[in-house]
């Protein structure tokens, strides 16, 4: 009679198991030790080989299809190719980027990529710190202007930062009136403002949605380095893994933090980039909501 498992949502692979599956399938010489790094949308683990360290992202079934999977790891080989200092994907022995796992909920993605050393920003820090940040994002954007890929990914449009969440969110709130109305009126809001915006203004592009502090690695000897002003400001940061629309997220994450808003929020927006009259707008607008 063969096994029979309760089914799982989302389940936790076996770190000792996924090292042997990088050994077999990866060229690293030795592989050493794995353990868990991180368990979010996507699981994250570090392997330590004796050719260096790497880390194996292992993606939660049904969150991305494959062609996403496949448009973020072209983004990343080009950004690569434009010498912006990103985690990169690496190639299987028999040359795929991707291959596909099963598991207690269903088929996951694995994917390996370089290593980026270094340790998390924090804020608040001086202003050198955050406008070095700031620059670094402006380099991610500036290499992204010429990016095509032949997969398609879903796009940040309204319906996916809007209406998509509202729906998932109001049944939970059937017991909560007030607050439904609250999001009601606050997207009516958003809807409004964007619908002000100069549309043919506003630059349109590939968006790494998510450079939040979480996402980037910074090598202390780079950070002295900078402050002794031995290092231009636009080198040594780190952004690791997926315009305008990447800072907020940033900002959301930030305002926890004393003078996100004041002091690191405004020197990041302002030293990223030259931004168009339309996205100048946008940021005014998203900020004073």
């Amino acid at each position: 009679m063969p096994n029979s498992y309760f089914p799982a949502t989302h389940s936790l692979l076996s770190a000792s198991a996924l090292l042997s599956y990088a050994q077999e399938h990866y060229e690293m010489g030795r592989a050493l030790e794995c353990h868990l790094l991180d368990r979010g949308w996507n699981d994250t683990y570090l392997i330590r080989a004796s050719s260096g360290n790497y880390i194996v992202r292992v993606y939660r079934t049904g969150w991305r299809s494959l062609s996403d999977i496949l448009y973020e790891l072209d983004m990343l080989l080009h950004l690569h190719g434009k010498d912006v200092p990103v985690s990169s994907p690496l190639a299987m022995k028999e040359g795929s980027l991707v291959s596909t796992v099963n598991t207690l909920e269903g088929p996951r993605q694995v994917v390996l990529f370089t290593f980026a050393e270094g340790e998390r920003p924090r804020w608040p820090r001086d202003e050198t710190y955050s406008r070095a940040y700031g620059q670094a994002v402006a380099r991610v954007h500036s290499a992204l202007d010429d990016f095509t890929s032949p997969h398609t990914r879903f796009g940040l449009d309204l319906d996916h930062l809007l209406e998509n969440p509202l729906r998932t969110i109001l049944p939970l709130l059937s017991d909560r009136p007030e607050d439904q109305a609250y999001l009601l009126d606050l997207v009516t809001v958003i809807k409004q403002r964007l619908d002000d915006l100069p549309r043919g203004e506003l630059e349109w592009g590939a968006c790494h949605g998510d450079f939040h502090g979480g996402n980037a690695r910074i090598r202390r000897a780079w950070l002295a380095s900078l402050r002794s002003g031995r290092l231009p400001l636009d080198q040594g940061i780190k952004a690791r893994g997926e315009a305008l629309g990447g800072l907020f997220s940033w900002l959301l994450a930030a305002e926890n933090l004393m003078h996100a808003r004041s002091r690191g929020g405004s020197l990041l927006y302002d030293h990223t980039s030259n931004l168009a009259p339309g996205d100048a707008y946008l940021k005014r607008c998203l900020l004073g909501l």
